[in-house]
């Protein structure tokens, strides 16, 4: 028997020993399954238990430690070819990111793994998906539509930029960062600054230096964070440097 059919074979065990109740004894023989493709240095195998082990860890409420699974297995698949176990990671760690609050971060890897599906032919695979990530996106304007205040309000405008950002959609992103910017009501400090350096760095982006450096000059010194106001200073060292170079 080879590496790759013990593994199978642990995971098949692993998975009657959760479903008879024995919840100790199935994440030892999950933990067996990892260690013995990890030994023997076969990612395939190694990432298939990964997953197991994850599913499982969701459903039992520990969607932290499934999400280390994930990183793990990613960390095997990212370099390789397009494949269906690569495909499946990152639609998974897509998802378990969205759980635990990576919700831009999270639809990026969903979105990457819907086109993946695409290309191996995998329609289904690759709608589910979608389908996932247009109930976020609604979870998402709801959280904007519907906030019981101005700071839950700009918090999911920023939100709903970065993740407009991540799939292309610069100008929709640029509308809701402006929308947040001219925000009258008191807002922490930290949340104006961040809201300000991402419209700026839109902004620059768009080659819009004036607009950028009056947005910068309004954040610089909205909060005593060094590490806020390095990011301010960075940038409008970034916009001076493309005033003094604008053909560059």
């Amino acid at each position: 028997m080879d590496v790759a059919e013990s593994v199978d074979g642990l995971l098949k065990l692993a998975r009657a020993r959760a479903k008879a109740g024995d919840l100790t004894g199935a994440a030892r023989t999950w933990e067996a399954a990892i260690h013995l493709a990890e030994q023997a240095g076969i990612a395939g195998p190694e990432v298939a238990a990964r997953l197991a082990v994850s599913e499982k860890l969701v459903q039992s409420g520990k969607p932290a430690e499934a999400l280390d699974q994930l990183l793990a297995a990613w960390g095997r698949v990212a370099e390789g070819p397009p494949s269906a176990q690569r495909a499946e990671v990152e639609g998974r760690l897509g998802q378990v990111m969205v759980f635990v609050g990576e919700v831009a971060a999270g639809v990026a890897r969903m979105r990457a793994a819907s086109a993946a599906w695409t290309t191996l032919g995998e329609p289904a695979r690759s709608t589910e998906l979608d389908l996932a990530t247009q109930a976020v996106e609604a979870r998402v304007d709801r959280a904007v539509s519907g906030a019981k205040d101005a700071e839950a309000r700009v918090r999911a405008l920023r939100l709903r930029a970065t993740m407009l950002v991540a799939n292309g959609s610069e100008a929709l992103a640029l509308r809701d960062l402006r929308d947040a910017w001219a925000t009258v009501d008191p807002l922490p400090a930290g949340l104006r600054t961040v809201v300000g350096l991402d419209l700026a760095a839109l902004l620059v982006r768009g080659s819009e230096m004036d607009a950028a450096r009056a947005v910068l000059g309004q954040a610089r010194g909205l909060t005593d964070d060094p590490n806020l106001n390095g990011a301010v200073d960075e940038l409008l060292v970034r916009v001076a440097q493309a005033d003094a170079c604008p053909t560059a």
